[in-house]
């Protein structure tokens, strides 16, 4: 054997493995979109993927997904998410294809586009999150809606079919889960803004108050008002003037900082924002000078 020639040859089949490896990201990113573009298309798309998933080679495996598909859809309209579902999946889809796109992104020109796509998908999860969230109920359609949904995307039906899991198996800094819109901004978003001193940091903390504000003003019960504007609500503030210093807006910081001390006193993390204040704007400690050489003996 000639160990040469046995090395170029593992070389040729490394370079046709990782081109047939970004066909395939490509081809799934596409198929992904395009079954994303409407409810109709996503709906027929899930109901292929879990024929092929979990009837297929079945003894009568048409009759038996039939039945399952009249049980599904049964459980949809009790449960009242007959109007969720499609949603759910369409946007589980979009998802799947801006991962796989992140996955393969490793350049700073091409991971840019990919956070403009992340930062409008966060937004609208984060919306849909005011309303109610399809967190899924009982039976056969909450345990589908709770999977697309809830579950890390490395386990979704759509890439398990295709054995395919290993495209978004390892993407760093990346949330996994499609309704955590939090996870998105602060693995991904917030760290990529920070890096350009981007303003649009501190919109992520204004989105968070917006949807604290409408949490407190459906709740009912005294107690928990209280604590919603009087705990969580400074506390949350506090980030949003924490995030105008990581953007290099110190002064806008500091005073933001006082103005959160000055209306919430007794907030239990007074002291330490105190502490943090008065290090921010102490000025370092002198430098001591060198000491002197001992005298020659």
């Amino acid at each position: 054997m000639d160990p040469n020639e046995i090395l170029r040859m593992i070389d040729a089949l490394e370079k046709q493995r990782l081109g047939a490896t970004s066909q395939g990201a490509a081809g799934l990113v596409e198929q992904f979109r395009n079954a994303a573009s409407s409810d109709a298309a996503a709906k027929d798309f899930f109901y292929q993927t879990k024929m092929a998933l979990d009837f297929v080679g079945q003894s009568q495996e048409n009759r038996e997904f039939r039945d399952w598909r009249e049980l599904f859809e049964k459980s949809l309209e009790a449960s009242d998410q007959a109007r969720i579902f499609p949603a759910v999946v369409r946007l589980h889809l979009e998802y799947l294809a801006l991962s796989i796109t992140r996955a393969r992104a490793q350049s700073p020109e091409e991971i840019a586009p990919v956070m403009v796509g992340l930062e409008g998908f966060a937004s609208r999860v984060a919306a849909a999150s005011a309303g109610t969230q399809p967190v899924g109920d009982r039976g056969e359609s909450g345990r589908v809606i709770r999977e697309l949904w809830q579950e890390p995307i490395t386990s979704s039906p759509f890439l398990r079919v295709v054995n395919a899991q290993q495209f978004v198996a390892n993407i760093k800094d990346w949330e996994m889960l499609v309704s955590n819109y939090a996870g998105m901004y602060e693995k991904s978003l917030l760290t990529f803004w920070r890096a350009g001193k981007n303003p649009k940091a501190v919109e992520y903390w204004d989105i968070r108050l917006s949807l604290l504000d409408d949490r407190l003003s459906k709740t009912q019960l005294s107690s928990a008002q209280g604590r919603i504007a009087g705990v969580e609500r400074p506390a949350l503030e506090w980030s949003r003037a924490e995030e105008l210093a990581q953007i290099g807006q110190q002064n806008r910081a500091v005073l933001s900082k006082i103005e959160i001390m000055k209306r919430n006193p007794n907030h239990p993390d007074f002291e330490k924002w105190v502490q943090n204040v008065r290090n921010t704007l102490k000025p370092p400690a002198p430098t001591p000078p060198p000491a002197s050489p001992a005298p020659a003996q």
